[in-house]
């Protein structure tokens, strides 16, 4: 992501947004009159952005590109490597007018985001942004950002970075033709609570609170099933 500002006006860009598939709930939108760019004047994005209670964050987008298009509006939680797990929230919306105020729900997987600083970013992308109007197809990709602070869940946003590191773990790296003993498991996803369901066919399930996420054990060879976000009731 670009790096943080105070207040963002477009530049001119030339990566997509990984993550332009994503959707969040769009909860407010008001537009102003639409209004021409002037004649040689740059195509221009403008982003005011900013908390509305624990989970919600208004956007303020100002342009002045041939409308209607389509943008992507999102917020990231600062300080994540290219190699971590994306934590954040995102929504794809028209702009319709030159002026669109909306609020983001910031949520992910149905869960508040943590606590912390945030990167709120809207993007354009000619290659998709301009489908549904021919006439926008001149303008450049376009992007502005600003740096926010969110309430969230209240969880720490290093706490948030573990637990979306270990979960990766399983889900990517972890070996399930082997046989894992319980100090095993433990040195890799810490404490863990070890109980039967009826939803577990002859299986066990073993709940580790630092992953939040469950795994479902067969206790005579050891063998990991499959796993489950969160607690398996």
């Amino acid at each position: 992501m670009l790096s943080a500002i105070a207040f963002a006006t477009l530049t001119a860009c030339g990566v997509p947004n990984a993550n332009e598939n994503s959707s969040s709930e769009v909860a407010i939108r008001r537009e102003t009159p639409r209004q021409a760019a002037k004649p040689n004047e740059p195509y221009a994005l403008q982003l005011a952005a900013s908390p509305v209670g624990a989970d919600k964050v208004e956007f303020n987008i100002t342009t002045n590109a041939p409308l209607p298009v389509e943008v992507m509006a999102d917020v990231t939680l600062a300080g994540l490597r290219d190699d971590e797990t994306w934590i954040g929230a995102q929504e794809r919306i028209t702009l319709s007018q030159p002026t669109t105020v909306f609020v983001l729900d910031a949520t992910q997987n149905g869960k508040m985001l943590p606590a912390g600083n945030y990167l709120a970013e809207v993007s354009y992308h000619k290659r998709w942004g301009a489908d549904k109007n021919p006439a926008a197809r001149e303008v450049p990709d376009l992007n502005a950002n600003q740096v926010i602070k969110l309430g969230g869940s209240g969880e720490t946003a290093s706490h948030a970075r573990n637990t979306a590191a270990l979960q990766r773990w399983v889900m990517g790296e972890m070996d399930y033709g082997r046989r894992w003993s319980d100090g095993d498991l433990r040195a890799k996803l810490g404490n863990f609570e070890r109980y039967e369901s009826p939803n577990a066919v002859n299986s066990v399930i073993y709940y580790f609170p630092d992953a939040d996420l469950s795994l479902f054990v067969d206790p005579r060879r050891g063998k990991v099933f499959t796993f489950k976000l969160g607690r398996v009731s």
